[in-house]
């Protein structure tokens, strides 16, 4: 009988031990899986990170390179090629350096001045093209931005000489990138680099420092804690905590920056103090198995926009890459569609959360009434005729913005010819064609 027992007894310790294993190794693979996929997730955003900086380095580099020409050149023809050039290279810099922000160093200076940059050779171009000479002045002007120019490049050159000794720009999570926030603060501080504060006087002038974010006006002004509580509102029904990290009262729109976690999900966001609007949110989560089609993570990202205070928007732009899907709304009313009014949602295919959202645009251009526009023209009244090869898939009217933060009434003719889609925006006052824009796929991504 106490031999039965003792062997019982042995049994039931060999299968806790068996149990005990099954439960260690499991615990392991899980780990190892969560390393990996934390692993992933860096190289990616390293890749990420650093093809934005060899993308800026690269456009930088062809600025200089054409401003220098420019000098030289006494021939409109090429004149109007490298202020072509100039134009495209300053809105790639701006682009790709939009993607390596700084928490701690804000590079708003560096971008509006390849913004900027790239409003002055376009409007130079357009002078020269109704045979009007560059003037002295503006040659003088130009030689100041050779200079500029020159100086960010070589700042930005120490970057590479890191990255090549094998550094990485990717820092820790929600930190600051490494490297990036010493040249910023560099160009931010030294005496002997003044960026301008409006490059020219003329149609492109409207500095973005002088712009007042319409969407907040007579807004009540929140504190942290009620911003707080104004974020835990968003997840209704997910566990969210929030910790404030900061506030800012740089530029013109004063806000509260928080880190979250919603349902384990680790991300970062921007409150305006104005109202407590949503301005900015930025998290990551890995995604296994996508399950939501487009019309599913569209719905879901419309009804967020909605929780968080954002109505009357509608999904004008999608890009799907990598199981993430890329939404551009614009505020609707009427059936005219604001793009002025934009804001961008990234939705995660498997679950429909949101893991990203910016809405600057909106913040500075909404306002209530939406009949911004004095005129609105009946559709069929714009005489336009399309290109014979083009094929028409569908118009709507829309009010489109402008260089200088203003905005015009258009018609958008969304057409195709083979398999290259088209955008054409033609205004609906002169007939005259104000904007084209080709969609291209970038390695999965489609981008205009």
């Amino acid at each position: 009988m106490e031999a039965n027992k003792e062997k019982r007894k042995k049994i039931w310790q060999i299968i806790a031990y068996g149990a005990a294993i099954l439960i260690i190794a499991g615990l392991s693979v899980a780990l190892a899986l969560v390393a990996q996929r934390h692993k992933r997730y860096r190289n990616e955003m390293e890749n990420m990170y650093e093809k934005s900086y060899y993308d800026a380095m690269s456009s930088i580099a062809g600025i200089e390179t054409n401003l220098t020409k420019l000098a030289v050149s006494n021939d409109v023809p090429m004149q109007k090629v490298l202020l072509t050039n100039l134009n495209r290279d300053s809105e790639a810099a701006e682009t790709n350096l939009s993607m390596l922000n700084s928490k701690d160093q804000p590079i708003e200076n560096i971008m509006k001045f390849f913004n900027q940059l790239g409003d002055y050779c376009k409007m130079l171009s357009d002078k020269i093209g109704e045979d009007v000479d560059i003037s002295e002045e503006e040659h003088q002007k130009l030689q100041q931005f050779v200079q500029l120019t020159a100086r960010i490049r070589k700042e930005l050159q120490s970057v590479q000489n890191e990255l090549l000794k094998g550094g990485s720009l990717m820092g820790k999570f929600n930190g600051d990138l490494n490297y990036l926030t010493d040249v910023y603060k560099t160009l931010n501080t030294n005496d002997d680099i003044e960026f301008p504060q409006m490059i020219y006087d003329g149609p492109f002038s409207d500095g973005l420092s002088e712009r007042e974010p319409k969407a907040l006006k007579g807004m009540k002004e929140l504190s942290a804690q009620e911003c707080a509580e104004k974020i835990k509102g968003f997840f209704k029904g997910k566990d969210v905590t929030v910790k404030k990290t900061g506030e800012s009262e740089e530029g013109n729109i004063p806000n509260y920056m928080f880190d979250i976690t919603v349902d384990g999900i680790q991300g970062s966001m921007q409150l305006s103090k104005k109202g407590g609007m949503l301005m900015m949110y930025d998290s990551y989560k890995a995604i296994d198995y996508p399950e939501l089609d487009e019309e599913q993570c569209v719905a879901k990202a419309g009804q967020f926009l909605k929780d968080v205070g954002y109505d009357n928007m509608k999904a004008v732009w999608t890009s799907n890459y990598n199981s993430t899907l890329y939404i551009n709304f614009a505020f609707v009313k009427n059936n005219v569609i604001y793009f002025p009014d934009l804001i961008k949602v990234k939705i995660a295919c498997d679950s429909g959360d949101v893991v990203g959202f910016e809405a600057q645009n909106y913040l500075y251009n909404h306002t209530e009434d939406g009949g911004r526009t004095s005129i609105l023209p009946n559709m069929d009244e714009v005489e336009y005729d399309l290109h014979p090869d083009l094929e028409l898939i569908d118009k709507r009217f829309v009010i489109i913005p402008t260089v200088t933060h203003k905005e015009k009434a258009a018609v958008e003719y969304h057409c195709q010819k083979g398999d290259t889609e088209y955008y054409i925006y033609v205004d609906a006052q002169t007939n005259e064609e104000e904007e084209i824009f080709i969609v291209v796929d970038d390695n999965g991504k489609m981008m205009i």
